[in-house]
Parts: structure tokens; C-alpha cells; sequence
């Protein structure tokens, strides 16, 4: 499997025009920011992590002239999906969230180009069978309790044959570069060091872990090894697997359903 630091972009300067408009829409007020981050943060790393994506998705063979519906799953005030509102002509570009304010927002003041909706907790999105080309979701499996498994398979209902899903998620890569790196990640070694399972954590041998238990399905701060993805990811084929791709430490898989 392969693993490739994107994080920074590799071959971001093939978007960075492309991208560049996100930064010309409203950003969102700070009671509505992730982690009481400045507006400059809010666009600088919103727009990193789409560079990364981009590029993941494009090495794992994606390309924008076979792709006509786009879902990002938890995109919260549209920090990443704004960044792709330059390709939304002659597409559908959508945006779910359970952060009822926050998607609000959204579509107050992205949409159009952009289109979104508010979801709930339940594995199910309102969307028809096999219908989205591309379908990504940035440091969302990384909170998913107990109902992990069931959104995923949610996903790939809503996936089209040759269509792509990429996820970011807390792997035995993850672990390592936050280790390695403690002025930055602080919090999440905190959290793998208190953990029950810290010390399969350390040595990556494990499987699925939540520090959160269970009944708190989307709190929860979850790390899943390599071997784990491959085996939930069925019947979805492991296009390739990209280490810090979000947040310089959480590893990007790009999963594909094979064409019919």
C-alpha cells in the first residue's frame, strides 16, 4: 500500500489557480469556526487539505471529466467543499452536515454555486442509489463511534460504479507522526497515551479503537489500523493510501467501486 506525504500539497501548484475564488466568499463568523481557529486558518488549511485531496484523488486515477455529483459527508460551515466551487459548473457539488447552524450558514452564503443539506445522526442520506462520482469526507470516520461501519456502507450505497470515496482517519501512520511531532499534536497523544489500548496503540497493533463509549457515536476520537480499513472497506478496492494528508498527521485513503 502505498504512502505518500501530500500534506502542503504535492502537485498543488496544478490547483492553485483553480482554487484560488474560495477565498473570495464569506468566511464564516467565529461562534461558527472549528476550534476557534482565525478566519486566515479557516482558509489556509480548508484550502491544504483540498490541494491534498485533489492531488491523492488525481495519483489514484480520479479525473474531473468523469465526474458530474460530488458529496462532501460532514462538511460543517464548508471550510473544504468551498474550495471546489470552481468546478461546479455542469455539476452538483453537495455538503451534508448534522451541525444544523453551521450548514445554515453554508447555504446562506455559498450556495450556489454550492448545494447543501442538513442530516441527522441516522446511517441514512437522502440521496438516490449509485449517484455520486466522488464522495469525500476530512476528519469525519475519525469521530465516528460505534456507528462507523454503517455509514460507510452508507457511502458506497450512494456511490457510483468507477466512482471514488476518499476519508481521512487516524491509522498506526497517524500515531506515529503525532508522536513524533508532540508540540503539535499534544491533545491526540494525550488521548492515545490515556487510552486502555495504549499500548497497542504505540506498537500499531490494533484494530478499532474509540476513546468514547459507546452511545456517544459521534464524539468519539476513533483510530483504525490499515488492515481494518482494508477489511471494512469491502466491496470498495483500496486505491491508495496518502500519510498526513489532513491535518499534517491523518493518513487519506482513496477507495474506489469497481466499474460494472
Amino acid at each position: 500500500m502505498r504512502e505518500q506525504a501530500l500534506y502542503v500539497g504535492v502537485r498543488a501548484a496544478e490547483y492553485a489557480v483553480g482554487l484560488a475564488s474560495g477565498a473570495d466568499e464569506p468566511v464564516p463568523p467565529l461562534e461558527l469556526m472549528e476550534y476557534g481557529e482565525s478566519p486566515a486558518d479557516h482558509l489556509a488549511t480548508g484550502r491544504r487539505n483540498v490541494e491534498s485531496m485533489l492531488a491523492a484523488l488525481q495519483e489514484s486515477g480520479f479525473a474531473w471529466d468523469d465526474c458530474r455529483k460530488v458529496l462532501e459527508f460532514g462538511c460543517c460551515n464548508g471550510k473544504l467543499v468551498r474550495w471546489l466551487a470552481p468546478f461546479a459548473e455542469g455539476r452538483e457539488i453537495w455538503g451534508v452536515d448534522v451541525q444544523a447552524e453551521k450548514v445554515a450558514w453554508a447555504m446562506q452564503n455559498l450556495s450556489p454555486p454550492l448545494r447543501f443539506a442538513t442530516t441527522t445522526t441516522i446511517p441514512h442520506l437522502p440521496f438516490e442509489d449509485r449517484c455520486f462520482d466522488l464522495i469525500f469526507a476530512g476528519s469525519v470516520f475519525t469521530h465516528l463511534g460505534e456507528l462507523h461501519v454503517a455509514w460507510l456502507a452508507e457511502l458506497t450505497r450512494l456511490l457510483a460504479p468507477g466512482g471514488f470515496l476518499y476519508v481521512t482517519l487516524h491509522d498506526e501512520t497517524s500515531i506515529r507522526v503525532a508522536a513524533e511531532h508532540p508540540e503539535r499534536h499534544a491533545r491526540f497523544n494525550r488521548l492515545v497515551a490515556d487510552s486502555a489500548f495504549a499500548g497497542a496503540l504505540a506498537s500499531g497493533d490494533f484494530g478499532f479503537v474509540s476513546t468514547a463509549p459507546y452511545g456517544s457515536a459521534m464524539l468519539s476520537q476513533v483510530m483504525m489500523s490499515s488492515a481494518y480499513v482494508r477489511h471494512i472497506a469491502q466491496p470498495l478496492v483500496l486505491a491508495g493510501s496518502f500519510a498526513r494528508a489532513y491535518a499534517d498527521f491523518q493518513t487519506g485513503y482513496v477507495l474506489r467501486r469497481p466499474a460494472e
